[in-house]
């Protein structure tokens, strides 16, 4: 199962955990939601737009900067740790694996 490790973000605040899958377009949700059940999580997505803080997003956005070293992504849950931040078409996004709570894994087996 997939555990946290240290986050060592790099010049342009980026980074990606060393065991999350190398997805693209082509990924289909069965195979998200099976590399979910494997790991025991679910995973939550974060937009700098919406998350970060309005001064944070308005230099990336509106100065053309290409750094988000300044955004600092909240955990969405407790036990939540950091997969990604990497740049989406709509700008940054943090990835975040969520772990499953015991009674949500014995409800999924029953």
């Amino acid at each position: 199962m997939i555990q946290p490790e240290e986050v060592k973000r790099n010049e342009h605040g980026f980074w990606f955990h060393s065991q999350y899958p190398e997805w693209d377009e082509s990924t289909t949700m069965e195979q998200v939601e099976a590399w979910e059940n494997e790991n025991n999580i679910r995973i939550a997505v974060l937009d700098m737009e919406s998350d970060a803080p309005e001064e944070v997003a308005q230099d990336y956005f509106e100065n053309d900067s290409n750094s988000c070293t300044d955004w600092n992504p909240v955990h969405p849950a407790p036990g939540a740790f950091l997969l990604s931040i990497h740049d989406a078409e709509d700008g940054p996004v943090a990835i975040f694996a969520v772990p499953l709570e015991d009674q949500e894994k014995r409800s999924r087996c029953a």
